[in-house]
């Protein structure tokens, strides 16, 4: 009896430590998965502070997640999460089909750098959506995914309580509140999409939001012209006739008075 009772502790400590090196490994993969294969999606910087994976809830909770601006813009990042869960159901981990339940993303910063028809997000979902082959991705319902390819379908996505700050000029200007987008069942309809599809359909919807709450906003148009209007104020007298010619054409783009 006491060599079994023995057994049965070294079964259990190996049972946990088994738990433990396997929790360990996929938050380390996870965070190699998001450092490499990221930067080859959106042509820019992409870091992560830490990965924390659940077995028995089947979560990941992702924190610190910044993805750099896109060549040629001045902004320190374009996006920031500081906080983001993942929720997968473990079953479908067996089949063919990987389904996601939740993706949460909340308060992330977001930054809009440049003109409505020009700009550091629109240059992100356009790589984003080169690399997954799909230029006119929509969010409602990516297309199938190509034969050999891991299918995913993710049943829900919100992303809440998110902010954008606009710059103009190399300037933060304003920050507007951006209205929650929520996203049902993508892939579902095909059976399963590839994750580049998935991720250019999320994309896609989150840039949209971001050009609608902009757009209403009318910050872009009034801090620009005030922005580009300073700029014009400091140039020296000499090249100040001309300079305020540019800026007044460039006012006229954004809308400005």
């Amino acid at each position: 009896m006491k060599l079994l009772a023995k057994l049965a502790v070294v079964g259990v400590l190996a049972i946990v430590a088994l738990a433990v090196g396997l929790h360990l490994w996929l938050d380390s993969a996870i965070e190699r998965a998001v450092e490499e294969l990221a930067p080859k999606m959106t042509r820019s910087t992409v870091t992560l502070t830490d990965v924390d994976t659940s077995l028995i809830f089947g979560t990941a909770q992702v924190e610190g997640l910044a993805v750099g601006n896109p060549a040629g813009f001045n902004a320190p990042n374009a996006v920031v999460v500081r906080k983001a869960r993942v929720r997968v159901d473990w079953k479908s981990l067996r089949g063919d089909t990987l389904v996601i339940d939740e993706i949460m993303v909340d308060g992330p910063e977001i930054t809009f750098e440049g003109l409505l028809g020009k700009n550091n997000l629109n240059a992100l979902k356009e790589n984003v959506e080169a690399y997954a082959g799909t230029a006119q991705a929509k969010p409602a319902e990516p297309s199938p995914s190509k034969a050999g390819e891991r299918k995913v379908i993710v049943r829900d996505f919100r992303l809440t309580n998110a902010q954008v700050n606009l710059w103009v000029g190399g300037t933060k200007t304003a920050t507007v509140p951006l209205p929650d987008v929520h996203l049902t069942n993508l892939g579902q309809q095909s059976g399963g999409a590839s994750a580049k599809e998935i991720a250019a359909s999320i994309t896609a919807a989150v840039y949209s939001a971001i050009i609608r709450a902009v757009g209403s906003a009318g910050a872009l148009a009034e801090k620009g012209a005030q922005a580009l209007g300073e700029a014009g104020k400091q140039l020296s007298e000499s090249t100040g006739k001309a300079a305020s010619e540019a800026l007044g054409g460039l006012k006229g783009m954004l809308g400005g008075k």
